[in-house]
């Protein structure tokens, strides 16, 4: 991701920030997803993030079905809540290359293009 689309997008347990650019940007209380808001404050921002594959973290794994479905689900609604939020900023000239804001674009706007397009395949032989 970090060749193609020009920039490494990791957060998570295993995301590490230096502290000054960090608290260069404040947390968005009321995300879903408060650690990709961030890195797309970053992104957009101009820093760079790369992956650190030598950083080790424990996490606990959800504990049933349940669990695990309601923490997928509430990722899958916080990156939602993150594309709309910036969708406007990934198009604006600022800081972040354009290679960058680019590939923004591609893993938070066009993935919507293709569902639909997809959901809309699925209903064609609907009408057939």
């Amino acid at each position: 991701r970090t060749v193609v689309l020009g920039y490494g997008f990791f957060t998570g347990s295993n995301c590490l920030w230096k502290s000054s650019v960090l608290s260069s940007k404040s947390f968005d209380e009321n995300s879903q997803a408060e650690d990709a808001d961030m890195a797309i404050q970053q992104i957009l921002d101009g820093q760079r993030l790369e992956y650190c594959p030598e950083s080790r973290s424990g996490e606990l794994a959800p504990t049933g079905f349940c669990a695990c479905y309601k923490q997928r689900l509430r990722w899958a609604i916080g990156i939602d809540q993150v594309s709309i939020k910036h969708a406007l900023a990934f198009t604006r000239a600022g800081k972040a290359s354009c290679r960058g804001r680019c590939g923004l674009c591609w893993a938070h706007v066009v993935r919507w293009f293709f569902w639909l397009v997809g959901a809309g395949m699925m209903c064609l032989p609907i009408f057939f």
